[in-house]
């Protein structure tokens, strides 16, 4: 039986499998790219500098995990829209029953940088990755917080307003609403 994890690791964090969940510190510096920027070049997706990995704020409502003993489903890709998301639901596949924590996240993406913050158990966490993608395949590369951890491929579904995660290896999906003003510019 697969354990639901932690508030903290609902999130995109979770799928990369390297979240920065100890303290502030050791999560890296760095600042958010603006969604309309590619999101390249050095430095530009979240740098190790002592802060934090990014200077997203938490606008995401707190999610409660589900559970259910359903196959993870699979993702049937989309094009990844640049904008601010916000966690809405998170589920984890496989297991009749889990713990129920609640936490929240917002995600930045900008081209192939991707900016997180989480909030969740009395404690808030950063990370900064770049996202290679191919057909329903997106493979992470975290920049912040170093990480020698190597992130496993997931695949999604995206649309104009949601972005969805599948993670068969850990067996969650998380859903992420685009937030109304990036939907308003689009």
């Amino acid at each position: 039986m697969r354990n639901s994890g932690v508030g903290s690791r609902l999130t995109v964090g979770r799928w990369l499998g390297a979240t920065c969940v100890a303290s502030l510190a050791a999560c890296g510096s760095g600042s958010a790219p603006d969604a309309n920027e590619a999101g390249t070049g050095a430095g530009a997706c979240g740098t190790d500098a002592g802060g934090a990995c990014n200077a997203i704020d938490d606008v995401g409502p707190s999610v409660t995990e589900t559970c259910t003993s359903d196959a993870v489903p699979t993702g049937d890709g989309g094009t990844i829209a640049n904008g601010t998301y916000v966690l809405t639901a998170a589920t984890f596949y496989g297991v009749a029953g889990c713990s129920q924590l609640a936490s929240s996240a917002t995600l930045m993406i900008a081209g192939d940088c991707w900016q997180e913050v989480t909030t969740g158990s009395g404690m808030r966490s950063t990370v900064s990755f770049t996202v290679s993608v191919q057909g329903n395949q997106m493979t992470p590369s975290v920049t912040c917080p170093p990480s020698s951890v190597a992130s496993a491929s997931s695949v999604f579904t995206a649309t104009a307003s949601t972005l969805t995660i599948f993670t068969p290896m850990s067996g969650v999906s998380l859903v992420f609403t685009k937030q109304q003003d990036d939907l308003d510019d689009e």
